[in-house]
C-alpha cells in the first residue's frame, strides 16, 4: 500500500494526478489523502494531519500561501529525513525566486504543474521505490554541450573575513571559486575558498555546512620579465584594491546589523506524535526562538550533532 499525500489548494490538479498514478501503476494500492488548513495562525498544525497518513510520498504545492507552504515544507524534510519522494510543485508564473527559495527546503525534485502529468507521477513513483535518498555522482558530460549548472545555497551569517554557507556539494580545497549572490544588490564581486567544514548547527536542510573565505581580491599574475620595481607596484596595487574593497563590504555589514536579528536559542522537540505543535499557540517562525522537531534519533545521535540545539524537550 502506497500512501501519498498532497499539501495544496488545486484539488482539479491533485485528483488528476491520482487517476494518474492508479491507471501508470496498476499493480500498486493507493491511499490519497489532502490536507490544508485555512486558519493560517494555526497552518503549522497541518503537519499534524500529515503524520496521521503515514505517508509514502509527499506532493507539495507551494501556489497557493507560498509563505506558509515554504516553512511547512522545511519541518516535513527534518520530520522525514530519508522520504526520497517529497515532490514540490509550482504554478508556471509563481515568481522565480519563490521557486528558488523552494528548491531550498529540501524537497527532493521540483515539478511546474501542467496539463502533462505523466512525468510528475512516475518521478515520484521511481523515489518512492528508492531505498535511501540518492548521493550526488559524477557525471561526464558529452563533448561540445554547453551546459551550465547551478547548484542552491543558504548563506546562514557573513562576517569581514568569511560566509557561513550550508550546502549539499564540496567545493575542491584549495581551489578559488566564485558565487553569485544577492550581497550588495548581486554587485559583490569576489572570488572565495574553502576554508573549513563544519558540519554542525545546522540551520536549513543541507548536507555539509562549512565556512567560505572571503578572497578580496587575487593576486595579479606576474609577467615574465617584471622587474624589481614593477614587481613592488603590483603588489602595492593589489594590497590598495583588497583593503578598498574590505572596507566597502565591512561597512555593508554595519550598515545591515540592525535589519537582520539571529535567533540565537534553538529549541528540539523530539516526539514521535509532534504535539508541541497542537499546542503552539502562534505560528511556530513567530517564536523568538528556532524551533526543530525530531520524531526519533538514531543511536549514534547524529541528528543531535547535526541540529546542536541549546534545548532538548
Amino acid at each position: 500500500m502506497v500512501s501519498a499525500v498532497y499539501l495544496g489548494q488545486d484539488l482539479g490538479y491533485w485528483q488528476d494526478v491520482c487517476r494518474r498514478l492508479e491507471k501508470e501503476f496498476q499493480g500498486e494500492k493507493f491511499t490519497f489523502n489532502h490536507c490544508f488548513r485555512k486558519d493560517l495562525k494555526t497552518f503549522q498544525k497541518v503537519l499534524l494531519e500529515i503524520i496521521k497518513h503515514k505517508p509514502d510520498m509527499i506532493f507539495v504545492d507551494f501556489s497557493v500561501e507560498s509563505k506558509k507552504v515554504l516553512t511547512v515544507a522545511r519541518t516535513l524534510r527534518r520530520i522525514y529525513p530519508d522520504m526520497q519522494a517529497l515532490i514540490g510543485l509550482w504554478n508556471y508564473l509563481d515568481p522565480k525566486h519563490l521557486i528558488d527559495e523552494g528548491n531550498t527546503t529540501g524537497v527532493t525534485v521540483t515539478h511546474i504543474k501542467s496539463g502533462e502529468i505523466g512525468e510528475v507521477v512516475r518521478h515520484a513513483m521511481h523515489l518512492c521505490r528508492q531505498k535511501k535518498r540518492d548521493e550526488f555522482v559524477k557525471a561526464q558530460p558529452a563533448e561540445n554541450l554547453d551546459l551550465s549548472i547551478v547548484h542552491k545555497m543558504k548563506i546562514g551569517y557573513l562576517t569581514e573575513e568569511y560566509l557561513h554557507v550550508e550546502h549539499n556539494v564540496l567545493p575542491p580545497v584549495g581551489d578559488h571559486f566564485e558565487l553569485s549572490t544577492n550581497l550588495f544588490g548581486g554587485k559583490f564581486k569576489s572570488k572565495f575558498t574553502l576554508q573549513r567544514e563544519i558540519n554542525e548547527n545546522f540551520y536549513y536542510n543541507f548536507n555539509y555546512c562549512s565556512d567560505f573565505k572571503i578572497i578580496y581580491n587575487p593576486e595579479t599574475p606576474a609577467k615574465p620579465d617584471e622587474t624589481d620595481k614593477q614587481k613592488s607596484w603590483r603588489i602595492n596595487d593589489d594590497k590598495q584594491v583588497e583593503e578598498k574593497r574590505r572596507k566597502t563590504f565591512s561597512s555593508w555589514i554595519e550598515e545591515h546589523k540592525a535589519t537582520s536579528i539571529p535567533k540565537r536559542t534553538k529549541l528540539l522537540v523530539i516526539d514521535s506524535e509532534l504535539s508541541i505543535i497542537d499546542q503552539a499557540d502562534r505560528p511556530l517562525d513567530e517564536y523568538p526562538f528556532s524551533i526543530r522537531f525530531l520524531r526519533e534519533i538514531d543511536n549514534k545521535g547524529r541528528e543531535l550533532t547535526k541540529i546542536k540545539a541549546g534545548i532538548i524537550y
